[in-house]
């Protein structure tokens, strides 16, 4: 309801400040007009809000719909940087951007999520910023990733957004690894390796106990982010929940398609999801769980580690309503893992649980 309202308080076509050059308003006032004095050209993280607003109306000759079919509809008429054989997205000709801006729009942008070229793009931006960090003598393969956030670069702020060419202090961004899980598996192997390695630890201050991956330095190791940027992390959210365990890539590329009458469409897309009640999340010989659903006559049950290897598989007949189940889980070594139940080989519920 309330991003229906909020969808609706903004005429989106106004953001477009010259549709036949490639400018689009980086700030909108008050009063729902662009601020003249910041524009941005195409291409970057703004591709969402020409996305936006080409959705808005349904006037082909409007500005919005002229921006987009002239520079959006195929990515071959955007603007690149070569960096060796890959060809880079770019809104300046010789220059890079901070991989983030590719990330934003695979997650939010159906377009983009969907299209066969711009996920090639997609992946080229991946092996660009994967062979910069090979020109770095001192950083491991698991090491790399041009994001922005808090940062060790002299007057920057404490703010900087990390590109190819232009990473002077060779700042570490796990969360750029993240996102390009769906396109890049093994990224997850090399996150745990960062993890492992005790490099890139952020402790909350006020919470000494939790601890995060996030930005360093290789060039300054003595550099601690001080803070973390919400905008900059969801990444690696978004990342994270594209794993096959979790939401899964899919999730994305059905979800970001929320313009007119396709929604209908993309809804009845989705599989239900049935309900799981963990008993107790802290088991030692049972797992005791409800599973709640009637839609199939039969489920399959997994756990699964966090590494994603299947522990247990077994089956689960369907009933009217809530019923108890029972899985004998002593036999597993202590830690976390996932109750996974499927139908059709498409995932509907999941939940944690701790063996210990």
């Amino acid at each position: 309801k309330y991003a229906l309202e909020m969808w609706n308080s903004v005429k989106h076509e106004k953001a477009i400040a010259d549709a036949n050059n490639g400018k689009i308003f980086l700030t909108m006032n008050a009063n729902g007009n662009g601020n003249s004095g910041s524009v941005t050209s195409v291409y970057n993280e703004y591709m969402i809000v020409a996305w936006m607003a080409k959705n808005a109306t349904t006037n082909t000759g409007s500005p919005a719909h002229i921006l987009w079919n002239k520079f959006y509809a195929d990515p071959d008429k955007l603007p690149y940087t070569m960096y060796g054989a890959n060809r880079v997205l770019t809104d300046r000709p010789g220059s890079f951007l901070s991989s983030f801006t590719h990330l934003f729009n695979y997650y939010l942008c159906h377009y983009f999520s969907t299209s066969e070229k711009y996920l090639d793009y997609f992946k080229q931006a991946l092996n660009s910023d994967v062979a910069w960090w090979k020109t770095i003598p001192t950083a491991t393969s698991w090491e790399w990733g041009c994001g922005a956030g808090s940062s060790p670069v002299p007057n920057s702020g404490g703010y900087y957004a990390d590109k190819i060419n232009d990473n002077s202090y060779q700042t570490v961004s796990p969360y750029i690894i993240a996102g390009f899980l769906p396109v890049f598996p093994e990224g997850e192997n090399q996150l745990l390796e960062m993890w492992q390695s005790k490099k890139g630890r952020y402790v909350f201050p006020q919470f000494s106990k939790d601890t995060i991956l996030w930005r360093y330095s290789l060039r300054n190791t003595g550099w601690k982010a001080p803070e973390v940027q919400g905008i900059d992390y969801s990444t690696m959210l978004f990342g994270l929940a594209s794993l096959p365990r979790f939401l899964g890539k899919e999730f994305f590329i059905r979800n970001n398609n929320f313009f007119g009458d396709k929604l209908t469409a993309v809804k009845a897309e989705i599989p239900y999801n049935g309900k799981i009640q963990i008993m107790n999340n802290r088991v030692h010989d049972f797992l005791v769980f409800n599973f709640e659903s009637s839609r199939n006559p039969q489920y399959d049950v997994k756990i699964i580690t966090l590494k994603a290897e299947t522990v247990y598989a077994g089956k689960l007949a369907a009933v009217d309503g809530a019923a108890t189940n029972r899985i004998q889980v002593s036999n597993l070594a202590p830690g976390v893992y996932f109750l996974v139940i499927s139908a059709n080989g498409k995932q509907l519920a999941s939940e944690k649980f701790v063996k210990y």
